[in-house]
């Protein structure tokens, strides 16, 4: 299953997240010989293979040139290997070639929030939790949650002292991802036939004995 987040999620609450930081080891591309087209939201590169790089809808690219762009705009669709449709009106491009493109993203960290989140509510695609995937009714009521988590992660990686600008923003992040997760009523439709059936909630805690042994002692 998709992430419940995606770099273009973190934008809505930190909109230069990518000018404050970023991980070198996470760079998808790189390229100087971007075009766009006045009108237009499609990113074109001749030199590009954004298939092969691994670039998705909900990356985050980065548009440079001097006195024309410095922007940071998520991807809506790959249209093809040379040519990305961004979400960006199409009158904020202009007619440029010998654009700059960068993508970084911070895909790793999306993936470890899915799997403590998945764990904490409970749902797996092998089967060997409470919910399978699949039944998840409505992924959106994570995806605040998740964005929060993979901030506090990024901020506080990146906090050289206690109190500094990072360290302060994951302190912030870290409280509203514990209050988004207790506030959270993740529902799941056990029979596929678009209607909830069951729900987990963020505060409720599950405890299971597995056999005898495990039993509280008298």
């Amino acid at each position: 299953m998709a992430n419940f987040s995606t770099d273009a999620d973190l934008l809505k609450w930190e909109p230069d997240i990518f000018r404050l930081t970023r991980i070198p080891s996470q760079k998808l591309m790189g390229s100087s010989t971007g075009s766009t087209t006045a009108g237009s939201a499609t990113l074109t590169d001749g030199n590009a293979d954004f298939v092969s790089a691994g670039v998705a809808a909900g990356h985050v690219v980065h548009l440079a040139k001097s006195g024309v762009y410095d922007l940071y705009l998520p991807v809506a669709s790959v249209a093809s290997a040379t040519q990305l449709v961004l979400d960006a009106p199409g009158g904020l491009f202009v007619t440029q070639s010998g654009v700059t493109c960068e993508i970084h993203t911070f895909d790793p960290q999306h993936e470890e929030v899915h799997f403590e989140l998945s764990q904490r509510f409970e749902i797996s695609s092998e089967g060997e939790l409470a919910f399978a995937e699949d039944e998840l009714h409505e992924v959106r009521v994570l995806k605040r949650a998740s964005a929060f988590r993979v901030l506090e992660t990024i901020f506080r990686a990146g906090a050289s002292d206690a109190g500094d600008l990072f360290w302060q923003k994951a302190q912030v992040y870290a409280e509203l991802f514990a209050s988004s997760v207790a506030a959270a009523k993740v529902r799941f439709d056990l029979n596929a036939d678009g209607t909830p059936d069951a729900t987990r909630s963020g505060h409720s805690v599950r405890l299971t004995v597995e056999d005898e042994g495990d039993a509280w002692p008298d």
